[in-house]
């Protein structure tokens, strides 16, 4: 720009910049382009104009290249590059994906490194507060949260005071918590498997710790208290008491009444700490407790026995002392017309014994037996050494096992009904 009289102008302002002034008839003003710029005149017009050269341009950078924002990087890419100290930092796509730190963005907004939120909030579709942050660290979220699952049909739901734990597993739902040793152990708290439930199950805690020996119990309903215990080791509630040996309960303890341990003839008790200790105060007894074994047998059974014997059926081991037998008919033994004295009884082989005997125990039985009839159903057995003793023999078994047989008199006639349980005690 020239100058040329006092009418016009002669000093160009810049912000930031020294101005310049035309003070001469000689001074010009010149406009010089850049790289990617071209500057047009219109002297007519008296007008100037800056333009990009190339139609438009694709990036704007720094002199060196290495940091600018490209639009362009390949043909018709419609990307938006951000790139710093020669690397790409952030890209928008062309759907509008954001990715900072990533090329290709998955997402509206995908990142790769950590988010720093200096005290905001995460909202949801509707503006409202999802998470809460409160740049200390502090995260709060403001409504339900569901982790692993829809809440519905599987998922652990965590409401104001509540938790929540579904299944979609097949898994009842549980809680293990591990050692501090390499979580080597572990104790897990689960829920019955739904064919044990009858309906839901709540317990209420007590609102205090209690006493120190008290235990936690139920009132039926839930609710939960402390209470101490008579003797330290929980209430009996029902026993069942075998007291003719066949194997069967035939008295029940109700829970209201007591258990009482009394001592017979040739036994002895103690109790330390809760423990009771029962002993055969006997001699040859050994100071162990009782033991037995026992034989269910059959009518069919015995007629298989062309001999009238089943052996080795009772077997006591050596070393034992046999303090009683019981044999409790449960259905009466029949036989067809014929023969002597029908009836059946227990032999111990008198060899086996100590001190040895010469011939055969025989274990009749108390009740009263028919020719040609029948052992009745209940009949019982004596507990004696030899036919019809009238006192209780301890016999002693030698060094080897005994076995003891089950004979059936006169077994040419065939059985028809009947049944058995034998049994022998030792110590």
């Amino acid at each position: 720009m020239a100058y040329k009289n006092e009418r016009g102008f002669k000093t160009v302002k810049v912000d930031g910049q020294d101005d310049v002034v035309a003070d001469g008839a000689t001074d010009q003003i010149e406009f010089v382009a850049s790289s990617g710029m071209t500057i047009t005149t219109d002297a007519s017009n008296d007008t100037i104009t800056f333009a990009s050269s190339g139609g438009g341009g694709t990036s704007i950078s720094d002199s060196d290249g290495d940091t600018k924002v490209q639009v362009e990087e390949s043909s018709d890419e419609d990307k938006i590059r951000f790139d710093t100290a020669g690397s790409q930092r952030m890209v928008i796509t062309d759907a509008g994906k954001v990715g900072i730190g990533v090329a290709a963005p998955q997402y509206m907004v995908d990142v790769s490194g950590d988010i720093r939120v200096r005290g905001g909030d995460i909202r949801d579709n509707s503006g409202n507060a999802a998470i809460t942050m409160d740049g200390s660290a502090n995260v709060t979220v403001p409504n339900n949260l569901v982790v692993d699952g829809n809440g519905s049909t599987g998922g652990i739901t965590i409401t104001d005071g509540s938790i929540a734990m579904r299944t979609g597993t097949g898994s009842v739902a549980q809680i293990d918590m591990y050692c501090e040793s390499s979580n080597a152990h572990k104790v897990s708290i689960k829920a019955p498997a739904h064919a044990s439930f009858s309906g839901d199950v709540n317990f209420r805690l007590p609102a205090s710790h209690g006493s120190s020996g008290q235990a936690l119990i139920t009132d039926g309903s839930g609710n939960t208290s402390w209470s101490t215990i008579s003797g330290g080791g929980g209430s009996v509630r029902t026993v069942g008491v075998d007291t003719d040996g066949n194997g069967s309960t035939d008295n029940t303890l109700e829970t209201s009444e007591s258990l009482i341990l009394k001592a017979g003839t040739n036994v002895t008790m103690s109790e330390t700490g809760g423990v009771v200790t029962i002993n055969s105060s006997a001699s040859g007894g050994g100071g162990s407790s009782e033991s037995s074994d026992s034989y269910t047998l059959g009518y069919a059974t015995l007629n298989a026995s062309t001999s009238g014997t089943v052996s080795g059926a009772l077997t006591v081991p050596a070393g034992k002392t046999i303090t009683g037998f019981s044999m409790h008919v449960d259905t009466a033994f029949v036989h067809s017309y014929g023969g002597s004295y029908h009836t059946g009884h227990l032999s111990i082989d008198g060899s086996g014994l100590s001190p040895t005997n010469s011939s055969d125990t025989i274990i009749q039985p108390k009740a009263a037996y028919e020719q040609y009839g029948s052992v009745s159903s209940g009949t019982g057995y004596w507990g004696t050494a030899g036919a019809h003793a009238a006192s209780m023999t301890r016999l002693v078994v030698g060094s080897s096992n005994l076995d003891i047989d089950f004979k059936w008199l006169s077994q040419s006639q065939t059985l028809t009904a009947g049944s058995a349980t034998i049994k022998v005690y030792y110590i």
